[in-house]
């Protein structure tokens, strides 16, 4: 593999193969002393930026367009969630998977995923327990069926993984069948309640009070749709970005107008706001460019942190499933946390679990099927030393985490959250330990 060049020659960027391709990305004009001498902070402020960047799309423009899509079709909450609403927490995951099979040739689309399934089901947890804690002081409840539900799906999806994952080859076969799951997950969402409602007959497990839990919840969880919306704008929120300076906000406002107006104004001139009313019939066409930007803010970010991983000697995996897991997340944790100050614990867990089955079963197998295509349907090699250990860690971070919220007495307590977040620098830790050799697996 070649890093960066030293000397005089500018920083130039080749695949993680050893093939001695030319570079798949444009030249950064620093050498490798300059990176090494603080040059490699622009990349790394590059990479913030785009975690900004996607933030902004897919918030204000990609899952807006996704909404309209999934009320005209007239989906199902649960499949509108399994399904469009995934893909817009998931797409900054997805995309950095593509890029780093097809553009940059290495692991960090892989370890991204990874890292950011950690993050959703450890950090995320974690930090809306702390969000939360003011609303009921014994933490607010959860429900066993949405958790049982996606800890099932999520685990079956991780086992068949390390199971492909074992030869550091990935088949055309084993992605389809990858895929198949995330469709097989899909259709049980369909029937969501139907199997719901088998399975609490089956185990006998206070029907009754379960059932009238389960109203109320659903019904809160029906009101979030507007609660949501009307408390945001009760905060200040004054609905679509436009291109006027607010004189009259908070220094912050003023601040962060300044710091990203390029970025709102290219995407308030090239993609209709869904959230404007005379705009939602551009509903397809706001889904449509919403990816091309989002494709185009996960190049730049994937570019500068392989240049700054290699200006630094750290491994792409180690940066994937770090820094770029929490950048990528960020949409995750944003709806997630909003859920849960509405009281949806369940929401806010589930869809922590939940939004991971679309990186695993379909972020990772997508770029790889289309990949081994291309390649006459030759098998995608995936070789990194801490990922197959990884997935192991995944499991065992899931269970552990089914275990602790039972153990807290199924609910979203300060305890629960804590214990969230050590499990997280825990994974971390072990994760970069193996990755470096001080542990050897």
């Amino acid at each position: 593999r070649k890093l960066l060049q030293t000397g005089s020659a500018t920083v130039t960027m080749v695949g993680s193969d050893s093939s001695g391709d030319a570079s798949p990305y444009p030249k950064v004009f620093f050498s490798r002393e300059d990176m090494r001498n603080g040059a490699v902070v622009f990349c790394l402020a590059g990479v913030l930026y785009m975690f900004a960047a996607l933030a902004i799309v897919c918030d204000d423009y990609f899952v807006p367009s996704l909404e309209v899509i999934t009320e005209r079709l007239d989906l199902s909450e649960d499949v509108a969630g399994a399904t469009f609403m995934a893909a817009g927490g998931s797409a900054p995951e997805l995309f950095t998977s593509i890029i780093g099979v097809f553009v940059a040739k290495s692991n960090v689309g892989f370890g991204t995923i990874v890292g950011s399934a950690v993050f959703n089901i450890l950090f995320v947890i974690g930090i809306c327990a702390v969000a939360t804690r003011h609303l009921d002081p014994l933490g607010l409840p959860l429900t066993w069926w949405p958790l049982f539900r996606d800890s099932v799906f999520y685990t079956a999806a991780l086992l068949i993984l390390f199971v492909f994952y074992w030869d550091k080859k990935i088949k055309f076969y084993e992605s389809m069948s990858l895929l198949g799951l995330y469709f097989a997950y899909v259709c049980f969402m369909k029937y969501n309640e139907s199997f719901k409602k088998k399975a609490w007959e089956v185990s006998g497990i206070r029907w009754k009070e379960l059932a009238v839990e389960m109203v109320k919840y659903d019904e809160l969880r029906l009101q979030s749709s507007t609660g949501v919306v009307e408390d945001e704008e009760e905060e200040g929120d004054d609905g679509p970005w436009t291109p006027e300076y607010p004189r009259d906000g908070s220094l912050w406002e003023r601040v962060s107008f300044v710091l990203f107006f390029p970025l709102n104004y290219v995407l308030y001139l090239t993609i209709p706001n869904c959230n404007e009313e005379e705009k939602k019939k551009y509903c397809v066409l706001a889904f449509c460019l919403s990816i091309v930007w989002i494709g185009i803010f996960a190049y730049f970010m994937v570019w500068w942190a392989e240049v700054s991983t290699r200006a630094l000697d750290i491994p792409s995996e180690v940066m994937g499933f770090t820094v770029l897991a929490a950048g990528t997340s960020v949409p995750d944790l944003i709806s997630s946390v909003i859920v849960a100050k509405k009281g949806l614990a369940d929401m806010a867990v589930s869809s922590s679990i939940g939004s991971n089955m679309f990186d695993i079963t379909l972020g990772l197998p997508l770029p790889w099927a289309l990949k081994s295509i291309i390649n006459g349907f030759d098998a995608v090699e995936v070789d990194s030393k801490s990922l197959g250990p990884s997935l192991i860690m995944l499991l065992v971070m899931l269970f552990t985490t089914v275990g602790c919220v039972a153990a807290f007495g199924w609910r979203l307590n300060v305890a629960l959250g804590g214990t969230s977040m050590v499990l997280y620098v825990f994974f971390v830790t072990f994760s970069l330990l193996i990755e470096y050799s001080v542990i050897d697996i």
